[in-house]
């Protein structure tokens, strides 16, 4: 084996790794955008007000005994809230609710005849905050 041919086959040699190295990183680059996002948790919406009882905008004839609010899936009972104001705008209470499941009850105290604002608070499933307003 002579020096020249030693030196071509270094070169070859080397000139092969380049080639692969590129290719594994070509790969590699055209590969992990595909990859990747199928390895991470998904990530959920926060929990929605489905309907509520008395329904939103419902005209009762009686004032109701309990306010049921019911979400789009289970609620954490951490720090639920729920607040009651009158059209005037005037705070009848904020009380914590009983929470079960997918649902948030409060017992009303005896009340007018008038159109009420609910406000609500609850951390949804995913461990997020949630708040928002209905009118019953």
């Amino acid at each position: 084996m002579t020096a020249d041919t030693t030196a071509a086959r270094g070169t070859t040699g080397t000139a092969v790794r380049i080639m692969l190295a590129s290719l594994v990183g070509l790969l590699a680059a055209v590969l992990m955008p595909l990859v990747v996002p199928a390895l991470l948790p998904a990530a959920s919406a926060h929990d929605t007000l489905t309907s509520s009882n008395p329904a939103a905008g419902e005209s009762l004839e009686q004032a109701p005994e309990a306010l049921e609010l019911t979400y789009s899936d289970e609620v954490l009972n951490l720090s639920p809230a729920v607040r009651l104001t009158t059209s005037a705008g005037e705070e009848i209470f904020t009380e914590t609710p009983a929470v079960s499941g997918n649902t948030a009850t409060i017992d009303l105290p005896p009340l007018p005849a008038d159109d009420y604002q609910v406000l609500w608070r609850v951390v949804s499933s995913d461990g997020h905050p949630g708040s928002s307003r209905t009118r019953v």
